[in-house]
């Protein structure tokens, strides 16, 4: 109940923006299934894909929400890692187009993970097995700028020496043992899963545009800047000794 006195403001604009995007996304597709057939034909299956690839990140996103509210920030990263993933396999399919979608969706009964990422015609016959890292490196998304936040949510997943001892939910020098709710720490997955959730919604709305769905993908973009707000303001109130993270005048 504390945690949540403290961080309403915060956890609130999370919840709003996964309203938003389940509304948004409802929307959508009602539209796509009144376009015309040839015309939704065209790339029905890169739609179908990312529209389960979405539904999965959407309920990731509230997952987060709800480890957040208890205050388990460790726990929250740790799914954030998922929602990272399915963002770079939603660009990569997004980027390779209907053959590579086909694949994808064929591949969900096969013990296969990722040899359906053959088919976007990249990888050398040679190749024994595809991996995760292959695609990520064969997608649009730009990876290489969250090398750091997905090393740490690697940490904190996995049973690491620096994921046992550097816990998100402890502060700096903290030399304890956290084995429940905690108030620190909420920053990064409360901004991170904001990002993420934005650019998987922005990759569905796109593949059959509208102006409505590009006034929907731009108005959720601008709420993860109402999102680092309110979780930086609130960190930086209930945090006075830590180093700011909103500044005014900047932001």
């Amino acid at each position: 109940a504390r945690i949540n006195q403290k961080w309403f403001k915060a956890f609130a604009s999370s919840e709003t923006m996964y309203m938003m995007v389940l509304e948004a996304i409802k929307d959508y597709s009602d539209y796509v299934n009144k376009i015309d057939d040839n015309e939704r034909e065209k790339s029905i299956h890169k739609y179908t894909a990312l529209k389960y690839i979405h539904g999965r990140g959407l309920q990731q996103f509230l997952e987060i929400i709800t480890l957040m509210k208890n205050g388990f920030a460790d726990g929250a990263y740790s799914r954030w890692r998922s929602l990272y993933e399915l963002n770079i396999i939603a660009s990569f399919i997004s980027k390779y187009g209907e053959e590579l979608a086909e694949s994808y969706i064929s591949s969900h009964n096969t013990e296969d993970r990722y040899e359906w990422a053959r088919a976007c015609g990249e990888f050398s016959p040679k190749k024994i097995y595809i991996s995760f890292d292959d695609i990520r490196k064969k997608s649009n998304f730009p990876s290489e700028l969250w090398q750091q936040p997905y090393r740490i949510s690697n940490e904190v997943t996995h049973a690491s020496s620096q994921g046992t001892f550097n816990r998100l939910g402890l502060m700096d020098g903290e030399e304890k043992i956290s084995v429940g709710h905690t108030d620190y720490g909420l920053t990064i997955p409360g901004e991170h899963s904001a990002i993420t959730i934005a650019q998987l919604t922005g990759l569905l709305l796109m593949v059959y545009p509208s102006g409505d769905s590009i006034i929907a993908a731009k108005m959720i973009n601008k709420w993860v800047n109402v999102v680092r707000e309110q979780y930086f303001k609130t960190h930086d109130y209930i945090f006075p000794d830590e180093s700011k993270l909103w500044d005014n005048e900047i932001n």
